[in-house]
């Protein structure tokens, strides 16, 4: 602060206009600063916690080296407990509090950043899609929860076990939703069909690693060919690079060759990427009904008819609860 009021001074002997009352803030970067908040807080105005260096000088454990910085696990209790600490010290003097880092940019935190009650989030550009529309499923009281209990945990593991239960899917994520139907596809070929297909649950915020989904795809290309005929297909897995179990559609705009039993091309792609912890074999019920219902021209021409996404969504799901719901318990 010393260096500052210099610096104001300066700037006021040379008539160089600046805000005198303006907001000071600084990074809580180490340790120490933590156990001396209260302090602090009656020098600046706001805090921005930076993860990377906050977690390495906590646990000993130089980010840079590949052999120890796992152990600066932003997840491990005793973390979230110092990130706790800084929060609810900040708000003891009225201070805003944000967050930066890696911790910030994972999707998967969001449970625990939420309920720490921060004011800002600081994200990397490329992740900024999925945390937002992630975050319009996270219930503070919800998030709050889930802290309190990731902070009586004793490890880090014990942490993730709780965040891999509440990314089951929650009412508000149902398999299907419309920003997950696309009409006119621009696919040329199979393989980019199935990347666009992985991209919307990208950007729908239902994947955080688009890759390893991609590829747990194809794999299951390679058993047999889920062309099932009649210019449809649907791949299929079950994966944990899916938050929710989720139904992707695509009408393409031209038909791409696929493989398919009855040896033409298609032009109608169902994706199902289905969570691996559902417990309720949902994704065979759904394949199974897709398959039955695909046998019907009528289905066939009602999807074809389709006039917007909107429509198709409204008409594929309404099919799909009715059937889901009739086959009952399996």
């Amino acid at each position: 602060m010393h260096r500052i009021a210099e610096t104001q001074e300066h700037l006021s002997s040379i008539n160089v206009d600046y805000d005198p009352g303006m907001k000071i803030g600084i990074m809580v970067e180490v340790p120490t600063i933590v156990f001396s908040l209260d302090e602090v807080c009656k020098l600046v105005d706001f805090f921005s916690v930076g993860t990377n260096d906050l977690s390495q000088y906590l646990f000993a454990a130089d980010r840079c080296n590949e052999f120890i910085s796992p152990l600066a696990n932003p997840r491990h209790p005793a973390f979230l407990r110092v990130l706790n600490t800084i929060v609810k010290t900040a708000r003891k003097h009225d201070r805003w509090v944000g967050i930066c880092g890696d911790m910030a940019s994972n999707v998967r935190n969001l449970p625990l950043l939420g309920g720490l009650g921060l004011d800002e989030i600081s994200v990397v550009a490329s992740e900024l899609l999925p945390i937002l529309n992630k975050v319009k499923y996270q219930k503070q009281s919800d998030c709050r929860e889930m802290l309190e209990k990731a902070l009586t945990c004793e490890t880090a593991y014990d942490v993730e076990r709780l965040l891999d239960e509440s990314m089951q899917s929650s009412p508000d994520e149902t398999l299907l939703s419309a920003e997950l139907v696309t009409i006119d596809a621009d696919c040329d070929t199979k393989a980019e069909a199935i990347k666009h297909m992985v991209d919307e649950l990208f950007v729908a915020g239902r994947t955080d690693n688009p890759q390893k989904l991609e590829e747990t795809i194809w794999m299951r290309e390679g058993d047999s060919t889920t062309g099932l005929g009649h210019g449809f297909a649907i791949p299929h897995c079950k994966t944990d690079a899916v938050s929710a179990s989720s139904i992707v559609i695509a009408k393409l705009k031209k038909p791409v060759e696929w493989g398919s039993v009855d040896g033409n091309p298609v032009n109608t792609v169902i994706m199902l990427a289905m969570n691996e912890r559902d417990r309720g074999n949902t994704h065979l019920k759904v394949f199974s009904t897709l398959a039955r219902r695909l046998m019907h021209e009528d289905f066939r021409d009602r999807i074809a008819d389709a006039p917007d996404e909107n429509a198709l969504y409204a008409f594929v799901a309404g099919e799909l609860d009715m059937d889901i719901s009739e086959a009952g318990p399996q």
